[in-house]
């Protein structure tokens, strides 16, 4: 049995007797899972007599289990078992899959570089939505990259936690906005000492959080 078409609860197809080289049209309804097909015209070959007709239930795998009434007004049972199947999506996500993760919420932070000595640099963050919470900041910068870490918390101790560290690739030395990884898996090796030049310079920029009670950073 082959369902060709289908209109809401109708549809129509062809019957395949493969052992008496026979085709025959069919058109029938469905109605939640019970089916009832009339096999009614000759297409190719003559071994099948017609009208037959059919009722069954759809199992939950597809098949086909009734009874028959042929064009002699015989009774029978038959049984069809479902043979399409799907093809399987060749990506990942497959049905009954699961996935899980976690939304990031950006929050922005002001980075006010205080004094810088050679590529090292001291300062502080501030966290305008994480009421206003500050940390004091350590950090280098080189030809390709600026590395820096919170390593101190002035205000709000009990909204953000240290220490966290940021790394950064500079598409050039004079740029004037970078983007990096926060807590990355390999911490870069920063100095203790405090730089003597004082210079000021303001930076803002986001950086990712997963909640407010606790500072989680995903990428700046």
């Amino acid at each position: 049995l082959t369902i060709t078409e289908r209109n809401d609860a109708a549809f129509s197809g062809t019957l395949n007797w493969a052992t008496l080289s026979t085709t025959t049209k069919v058109r029938g309804t469905i109605s939640g899972s019970e089916i009832e097909y009339e096999e009614y015209e000759l297409i190719l070959g003559d071994d099948v007599a017609v009208p037959n007709n059919y009722k069954a239930t759809i199992g939950a795998d597809g098949a086909l289990t009734g009874t028959f009434v042929d064009s002699e007004g015989s009774q029978g049972k038959f049984h069809m078992s479902n043979t399409y199947r799907v093809p399987l999506p060749k990506d990942a996500f497959k049905a009954q899959t699961h996935w899980s993760g976690v939304c990031y919420t950006p929050f922005p932070f002001n980075l006010v570089i205080e004094r810088r000595s050679g590529p090292s640099f001291t300062g502080t963050l501030t966290w305008p939505t994480i009421e206003n919470s500050q940390t004091r900041v350590r950090g280098t910068v080189k030809s390709d990259k600026v590395e820096f870490e919170e390593f101190e918390v002035i205000t709000g101790h009990d909204e953000v936690d240290v220490p966290n560290f940021f790394a950064a690739p500079l598409a050039s030395p004079t740029a004037s906005w970078v983007s990096g990884a926060f807590n990355p898996a390999t911490p870069p090796a920063l100095p203790t000492a405090t730089p003597t030049t004082s210079t000021t310079h303001n930076n803002t920029t986001t950086q990712q959080h997963n909640n407010t009670t606790t500072q989680q950073h995903n990428n700046t």
